[in-house]
């Protein structure tokens, strides 16, 4: 399977956005928005639903394995994760994920 590689809205525009949706909410992290979808207005929570599933196993990739990196930071090395059918996947197999209104239980 090609892996497509998302090149604008770039990862970056992606990840500032979840940044900005869990911040005006006082959510420590754009992830703590899995667990309170209620918090978002329609219209976020349809962006939200969207970037999880389209770059949220990138998004997480970058965010368990590269602390060194502030949030939203520039993604330099060059690691290329597919999207699984679960955000975050690829990282956490075999760990049951809740995802309440956003994608179902899996």
């Amino acid at each position: 399977m090609e892996m497509v590689v998302v090149v604008h809205p770039t990862l970056e525009d992606y990840s500032s956005q979840v940044h900005a949706i869990a911040e005006k909410y006082g959510l420590d992290s754009w992830l703590d928005l899995y667990e309170h979808p209620e918090k978002m207005n329609e219209e976020e929570r349809d962006d939200f639903s969207f970037i999880a599933m389209a770059v949220g196993d990138q998004l997480i990739h970058r965010e368990f394995n590269s602390p060194d990196r502030s949030p939203g930071g520039r993604d330099t090395d060059d690691v290329l994760v597919e999207p699984g059918l679960i955000p975050g996947s690829t990282v956490l197999q075999e760990v049951p994920i809740e995802c309440q209104r956003l994608c179902g239980t899996y």
